[in-house]
């Protein structure tokens, strides 16, 4: 049911939300017109945006408040808190929808004594059903419940109490939602059920995969201790070089199909997204494995390896093949296109992910058939076993590059 459709509900009188926006003038109604009939009261923090205007004007003809800060998230959302006066706070990004439930869900949460040094968020989805975007969500599900670590597009609900125990958001230009939450802590985190919807413009602009490894490079830079402002920095130049390389890259990937006389559909490859999301799959159950088996399995003579290796061994010659054939087929393309200038980039790749994987493969099925094998006087045990180190540390290097690659180039991004 659309936001300015859905019945008024029974309001929140003890509820403040809190709403940054930056250039946000496009996309603010239709949430205000949700949060405004409700809240106690809703503050609308503007980051100096060239539509600040608009955006005022929308905030308060929906009978919200309007205020400025300096430009950063973390920045205006403490600002806002600063502002609102009342014991709960909802915190959401302007370009979200909530759904018809958000509010009972809300009420019943506030109202239960035992979360008043409780905080709570939302399940998050987006305003489109393709794969990419269920994947998406999906992923940023799972990451909320096992790492406690939503992202701020799900909205935070904390209270006053908590918030201020805490020390209430910090003046942060990127990463406030995982300063927030990490301070919040999992035992006083909770997950309201209902499903918040953010627009997917973000992602179909800047890619869906890339936006997503984009997001989890910032977040392992937060832990391993780089500064927010940094890490804005790299944000910031990840993003440019992104742009910038992909309107090369389209335009190169359609004159090299309309060049081989394929035709362009502008649609994913299925094929393509099936093998590279398998590929990538199989590398990280490889690259896992490989570390966990000291860890859990004691060698014996009886068993000198884990059991898993029976089921992940015909896998990996799978991965192989597959690994083989897209390969060839991304080198016979790179292969083509140097003839007519310099060593490309492209070139490069293409051409040590086919050897590459080649010697493994060959390395694996010299193993595999006992062919290094200690009975050669040249070759011992521990020959043997380096081998298989060695096949187990690059397979997943070279399938998962393979597999992104897939995957990347199937996604209509």
């Amino acid at each position: 049911m659309p936001a300015h459709c859905q019945p008024t509900a029974q309001p929140i009188t003890n509820l403040s939300v809190v709403i940054p926006t930056l250039e946000s003038s496009g996309t603010l109604e239709p949430l205000l017109r949700s949060v405004a009939p409700v809240a106690g009261e809703v503050w609308v923090v503007d980051g100096q945006s060239r539509d600040h205007a608009a955006t005022a004007s929308h905030a308060r003809s929906n009978g919200a408040r309007f205020a400025k800060a300096s430009r950063g998230r973390g920045t205006q959302i403490r600002a806002g808190c600063a502002l609102a006066s009342h014991a709960w706070l909802l915190i959401l990004h302007a370009d979200s929808s909530l759904p018809a439930e958000w509010a009972d869900r809300v009420r019943a949460f506030v109202t239960a004594p035992e979360h008043r040094r409780r905080a709570a968020c939302f399940r998050l989805a987006f305003d489109e059903d393709s794969w990419p975007a269920r994947r998406t969500a999906a992923l940023a599900n799972l990451r909320s419940r096992l790492l406690a670590l939503p992202y701020g597009d799900q909205g935070l609900l904390i209270s006053r109490t908590l918030l201020d125990e805490i020390g209430g958001f910090r003046d942060l230009p990127i990463m406030e939602d995982v300063d927030i939450v990490r301070r919040i802590g999992r035992r006083r985190l909770r997950f309201l059920g209902a499903v918040i919807r953010t627009s997917a413009e973000r992602y179909r602009r800047d890619g869906w995969l890339r936006r997503s490894l984009r997001n989890g490079l910032c977040l392992a830079l937060w832990f391993a201790g780089m500064p927010p402002v940094r890490i804005l920095k790299v944000y910031e130049t990840v993003a440019a070089a992104g742009s910038a390389r992909s309107s090369t890259s389209r335009a190169a990937c359609y004159r090299r199909e309309h060049v081989a006389g394929a035709p362009h559909h502008g649609r994913p490859s299925m094929l393509n997204r099936i093998c590279g999301t398998f590929l990538l799959a199989l590398a990280v159950a490889v690259a896992v494995h490989t570390v966990a088996d000291p860890l859990y399995h004691t060698s014996t003579e009886a068993q000198p390896y884990s059991p898993l290796w029976a089921i992940l061994n015909p896998l990996m010659v799978l991965g192989i093949a597959l690994g083989l054939i897209f390969g060839y087929a991304r080198k016979r393309r790179a292969d083509g296109e140097a003839d007519s200038g310099p060593v490309t980039r492209e070139f490069l790749i293409a051409n040590t992910q086919f050897f590459g994987l080649l010697a493994v493969g060959i390395l694996m099925l010299w193993n595999w058939f006992n062919l290094l094998s200690p009975a050669f006087t040249a070759i011992g045990a521990d020959t043997v076993s380096l081998v298989w180190i060695l096949i187990d540390a690059s397979l997943p290097l070279l399938l998962g590059s393979m597999g992104m690659f897939l995957v990347r180039n199937s996604n209509s991004e």
